[in-house]
């Protein structure tokens, strides 16, 4: 199950049709990941890969996602509670070589993307 934005015909409309937004790459990944592993997901979105990669990992793993932009992060931790994942941790914040900062622009929610 996802949320996604109303108005999202990109990402979110494909995650609802087939679990991710690429398909290909999601598997290409999931088959390096073991049960018990960890894993970080730089950059969580809507949780395309997060909600893969935690089933792949099972609860004996960790995902730990994190999504700077807040109403992403939203519909994120929205995703990780609708799917009942409990080895997934969601931040609300950037990564990046040093603590710092920065004016990021947000992506639009009010229009089609």
């Amino acid at each position: 199950f996802f949320v996604t934005p109303a108005l999202d015909l990109n990402i979110g409309h494909v995650m609802k049709l087939v679990g991710t937004h690429n398909p290909h790459q999601s598997y290409q990944m999931q088959q390096l990941l073991r049960p018990g592993d960890a894993v970080i997901d730089a950059g969580g979105n809507l949780g395309g890969y997060t909600l893969p990669f935690a089933s792949r990992v099972g609860l004996d793993g960790v995902v730990v996602a994190f999504e700077p932009f807040r109403h992403t992060f939203q519909a994120l931790t929205a995703n990780v509670a609708l799917n009942g994942l409990l080895n997934v941790y969601t931040v609300h914040a950037a990564l990046g070589d040093h603590d710092s900062r920065i004016l990021l622009n947000q992506p639009s929610m009010r229009t089609f993307n």
